[in-house]
């Protein structure tokens, strides 16, 4: 048995769970149609609502976690896997393509995030000029060997950038990050900085696009697992 064949933890009985609109969406309480363009072993990809580019996606886990940070190291194998192969099906169809989050460190302190549920923004854009603006917001990032060691800032809220596999920076959360900050980022990088706001723009058309031209490719590239072991790496050229 892999790491993939074990079922995710069952959330802490103290959980904000019950308040959760994602944990909603994923029971099917919402009574919205489904987001989602590929879902296994406990994981989920789905459309961004604010989808400002086609191919804009959220990796999530069903269990309820604030952050990447907090979740066990077997959950994050299958994690980097995932990300990685949706990355390069994402490459495939609309380029170059960052992994972002805003961790939040505590219920009271969502650094960046609009939300304290656990998710990988993965976002087509221009590389260079993101990791510009963001090394201008928070000076040098730390350097993470592995995005494993994400698991040290659990008890922190912090600021995490992935612009190529196998890159990983990490920025504690301050002020000059404001909320949807890689939404900023990447909306201004193409030029439609007034439309990075979720909220205000859904840019629903996009999310279809990006089912339509990703739903297959993902069901083809991951399946109901994830292959686990050097052989299963994702490489996109």
């Amino acid at each position: 048995m892999t790491h993939l064949d074990q079922p995710m933890l069952e959330p802490e009985p103290n959980s904000t769970q019950c308040s959760c609109s994602f944990c909603h969406e994923f029971a099917h309480l919402t009574g919205a149609p489904s987001r989602k363009v590929w879902e296994g072993q406990g994981w989920v990809l789905l459309p961004s609502l604010g989808s400002f580019t086609p191919g804009y996606l959220l990796l999530m886990p069903h269990r309820h976690v604030r952050s990447f940070a907090e979740l066990s190291p077997d959950e994050f194998g299958p994690a980097t896997s995932i990300a990685e192969h949706a990355r390069c099906e994402i490459f495939e169809e609309f380029g170059p393509t960052i992994i972002a989050e805003h961790g939040s460190g505590t219920p009271q302190a969502r650094s960046a995030a609009c939300c304290d549920h656990a998710h990988w923004h993965l976002i087509p854009a221009d590389i260079q000029r993101v990791a510009a603006m963001y090394e201008a917001a928070g000076g040098p990032p730390v350097l993470l060997t592995n995005v494993g060691h994400l698991t040290s800032w659990a008890a922190k809220s912090y600021i995490y950038l992935s612009p190529l596999k196998g890159v990983h920076w990490v920025w504690p959360y301050s002020q000059t990050f404001p909320s949807q900050f890689v939404r900023r980022v990447c909306a201004s990088s193409r030029g439609i900085g007034d439309f990075y706001d979720w909220a205000l723009f859904p840019f629903a058309e996009n999310m279809l696009v990006t089912r339509q031209r990703l739903g297959a490719r993902l069901k083809r590239a991951l399946g109901d697992f994830v292959p686990s072991g050097p052989s299963s790496e994702a490489s996109c050229a």
